[in-house]
């Protein structure tokens, strides 16, 4: 189950949610899933406090998990950048200045490259394609490649993934099995399947 959050930091998260959808919820939340919502938002806003935001990037793969990560993250830069309305525009935290990849399937539908194009549209952000025969050598590549370094990788995996046993909110990667070091950041590992679709449909 998503770990507690101190009262105070979930109040500051409660106040995030306006900036997910401008429609109103037909009924109340659940209270399982606004437990792992806030869950979800306070995870996203402990990474901008750990990392530099230019040492954070997202992989999108335009799959249900990342899309809503997407949409999570940038309820969390929009609530953040309400509050610190004097940052320079090459400074704001927002998906325009995070660095967001797409590890090309040489499998993937035409559905998919259609959806990232029309979700770019939407938010007014980048993605850029990555082409790699697996992701480890994609965050490999990406570390050894990135100036500055990146440090944290929004990624959209939830407990019942494979190999998501031991994995948390922030789960540093396994260098001994070569990959790249980095903090995988997880905000929706502890929802399940029917949160995601209440979420997206909601």
């Amino acid at each position: 189950e998503t770990p507690a959050i101190p009262q105070e930091r979930a109040a500051l998260c409660f106040e995030m949610i306006p900036f997910i959808s401008t429609k109103q919820p037909a009924q109340p939340m659940p209270p399982q899933f606004l437990h792992r919502l806030l869950g979800a938002l306070n995870c996203i806003l402990e990474s901008i406090e750990r990392f530099r935001f230019d040492e954070i990037a997202f992989f999108f793969n335009g799959g249900k998990d990342c899309t809503a990560v997407l949409y999570l993250l940038h309820a969390v830069f929009e609530w953040y950048q309400s509050k610190h309305p004097e940052t320079n525009e090459s400074d704001r935290i927002c998906l325009q200045n995070m660095p967001v990849f797409f590890l090309e399937d040489t499998n993937s539908f035409s559905e998919i490259d259609r959806f990232i194009g029309e979700v770019q549209d939407h938010f007014n952000f980048h993605v850029t394609v990555i082409r790699s025969p697996s992701m480890k050598l994609a965050l490999k590549n990406l570390v050894e490649t990135s100036t500055p370094c990146i440090k944290a990788v929004y990624m959209g995996v939830r407990k019942g993934d494979p190999k998501s046993e031991t994995l948390d909110f922030f789960t540093r990667t396994d260098v001994s099995r070569g990959w790249a070091d980095l903090i995988r950041v997880n905000p929706v590992l502890y929802w399940d399947y029917a949160d995601l679709w209440y979420f997206l449909r909601e």
